[in-house]
């Protein structure tokens, strides 16, 4: 169980090395793009964020290996070969309106089952920060959306379908596994949820967030966003609130 745990907290610590890549890509995107200072001092704070959540991850990594895990070299080749609107507001869907939502959505799961004192205390603060980050995607969407023209929103759109079906596609996957080991609540004691409960996580945040907010942001193409699920304009702003405060959403 040590050894799956140290795995675990590693790869979560890889995560947030490349996250910190993927905000000094993103600063320098945004003033490429003329983006208000609001954005970009939230981006810089949130580049700070995730050098701190890569130390409390690979500092837990090291405690269940009991030998020091840290981050290799991290490549950067090509990441800034295209520092456009479109590929910007492309890579914020991916990365911060859907990644970090899901993140925070997993982490928050994961701080509901874990009992280890060190553990939650890692978790809460990347439940709040994750938080914050995904609320930045989405803030720094509606900027763009507002800047750009026609093109640019037929292109989020298509960008946050792909992303919503796939990950539609791979909960379905999941849900045809066996279930859950009789080890999982010890894991999850010490912040490894069972890979269920993680994609259920990020299912619910998918319906409940991603959706919702994709639809408010878009208006007009709201019927590609599910409807189904009957939620409205106040339900955006109110699950909204999961991911950060509220957004100032027409």
């Amino acid at each position: 169980m040590r050894s799956a745990l140290a795995a675990h907290w590693t790869r979560i610590g890889q995560l947030e090395h490349a996250s910190v890549a993927a905000f000094a890509r993103f600063i320098l995107e945004l003033l490429a793009a003329g983006a208000p200072a609001e954005l970009v001092g939230a981006a810089q704070c949130a580049l700070g964020d995730e050098i701190q959540h890569a130390r409390l991850c690979f500092g837990l990594a090291s405690a269940y290996a009991a030998n020091p895990i840290g981050p290799g070299p991290l490549s950067t080749q090509g990441v800034l070969t295209d520092t456009g609107l479109h590929a910007t507001v492309c890579a914020a869907i991916h990365e911060a309106c859907i990644g970090e939502t899901l993140a925070a959505a997993e982490a928050c799961d994961a701080l509901a089952e874990a009992t280890d004192p060190a553990v939650r205390q890692v978790l809460v603060t990347i439940v709040r920060d994750e938080s914050a980050h995904a609320e930045l995607g989405w803030k720094f969407l509606q900027w763009a959306l507002a800047a750009g023209g026609p093109e640019l929103r037929d292109l989020a759109r298509r960008a946050l379908q792909r992303a919503i079906e796939s990950i539609r596609e791979e909960a379905a996957t999941q849900a045809q596994r066996p279930g859950a080991d009789p080890t999982s609540a010890t894991l999850a004691g010490h912040g490894l949820s069972a890979e269920h409960r993680r994609h259920a996580a990020r299912r619910a945040a998918l319906d409940q967030v991603v959706v919702p907010l994709s639809r408010a942001l878009l208006g007009e193409e709201a019927s590609r966003f599910g409807a189904a699920h009957g939620m409205t304009g106040r339900d955006a702003a109110r699950v909204s609130a999961r991911v950060g405060s509220a957004l100032p959403l027409g």
